[in-house]
């Protein structure tokens, strides 16, 4: 075994692979300005403007082989190795035959990254695409923003999707992702997913549900007035910037169990939102201010939930909910402002904390509103 030899290898050579430089295959595709972000017995994996990709050193100068210490023998022992761990990912003959080549598109399976001809070869069966376990190293799982939204939108030639939709489990996304006015016209899981820059779903519509449950958006994430014809997941989703959901329709549920939403200064913007069923925010956390005037068919649910702002107004003015609405054992740092609600059902504030006031004004409930809670005086009721 040589793999010894090989981690050496790597360690010496760490200092050079933040320089960028141009590869060119034995099979003339080029990658411009690249940076080799880790070595491995069998070829490099690169980072270019397009994502990144691991080269084969049998698809290399002899140069570059050289350059980077290859080793036959050492690549087909740890080939080997590696095959008895992890199968390696093959899309369907269907997908790597199909080219764009009968459409005149620019992109087919050949050109795309292990991780996107995995998630290729998943979404053509009807399966689950679990990067997560497929490729244990993030950088690994690197889906690029235009393989994102062709195949969201069912829009690559490669791709025949499966009524099952796109079900993906630990990607991460680099790369702003503009789906503006998009038909997407499937079931979408982006489970467990890191979304590093800016995400804009703006009037996208989903004829299926969506999931993003116990993924993390990192920069804005926008919502504006998407419509979802199923339910929507966000269980313990992690928003670090602004999150706008204004004028966003959910003809199921709106689940967001959990929820981190981190941004201190922006609103998490709710306001004008429909839902059709249930919208359920049980132990979120809210760091900054809120604006939760959403009209909800069914039952409100924020038991537990943390509005963590101490100067911005917690704001539930003019919300409308069909059933029953819950603020049970949640705590208000802030100013809180029920005017105007409209609840059909009960109300319930059981063991919640106001503790800078709370504005009933004019709020109506239809049936019994409970409340045993510790704040200051409410300004009005």
């Amino acid at each position: 075994m040589k793999y010894w030899k090989t981690a050496l290898s790597i360690f010496a050579l760490s200092a050079s692979l933040a320089l960028a430089e141009d590869f060119r295959t034995t099979k003339g595709k080029e990658y411009k300005n690249a940076t080799v972000s880790r070595v491995e017995p069998g070829g490099i994996v690169i980072k270019f403007h397009g994502g990144i990709v691991k080269l084969p050193f049998t698809e290399l100068p002899s140069d570059v082989q050289k350059k980077y210490e290859y080793d036959p023998v050492a690549a087909r022992e740890y080939a080997a190795q590696r095959d008895r761990v992890i199968p390696r990912p093959t899309a369907t003959p269907d997908a790597n035959l199909r080219t764009s080549e009968a459409t005149g598109a620019q992109t087919n399976v050949g050109e795309l990254n292990p991780a996107e001809q995995w998630v290729v070869a998943q979404a053509t069966a009807g399966k689950i695409a679990e990067l997560n376990k497929q490729f244990p190293e993030e950088e690994d799982r690197q889906l690029r923003a235009d393989f994102l939204e062709t195949l969201l939108t069912n829009t690559r030639p490669d791709v025949k999707l499966h009524r099952n939709g796109v079900r993906i489990i630990g990607a991460c996304i680099d790369e702003p992702i503009n789906l503006t006015n998009a038909q997407i016209p499937c079931e979408v899981w982006l489970v467990n997913s890191q979304f590093t820059k800016d995400v804009d779903f703006q009037r996208a519509s989903f004829t299926g549900l969506i999931a993003f449950t116990q993924s993390k958006f990192m920069a804005d994430a926008n919502f504006n007035a998407m419509k979802v014809a199923g339910t929507a997941f966000f269980n313990e989703t992690v928003f670090e910037g602004p999150v706008n959901f204004d004028w966003a329709e959910i003809a199921g549920n709106l689940q967001a169990n959990k929820t981190q939403f981190k941004d201190q200064k922006a609103d998490a913007d709710f306001r004008r939102m429909k839902v059709g069923h249930n919208a359920i925010f049980e132990d979120a956390v809210f760091e900054g201010p809120v604006l939760l005037s959403a009209d909800i068919v069914g039952l409100f649910e924020a038991s537990r939930a943390k509005f963590k702002n101490k100067q911005e107004t917690a704001s539930f003015n003019g919300m409308t909910v069909g059933g029953l609405a819950s603020v049970h054992s949640a705590v208000f740092e802030g100013p809180v402002d029920f005017v105007w609600a409209r609840i059909g059902g009960f109300f319930t504030a059981n063991k919640a904390q106001f503790k800078e006031g709370v504005d009933f004004a004019y709020m109506k409930v239809g049936s019994i509103a409970f409340f045993s809670i510790r704040c200051c005086p409410a300004r009005s009721t």
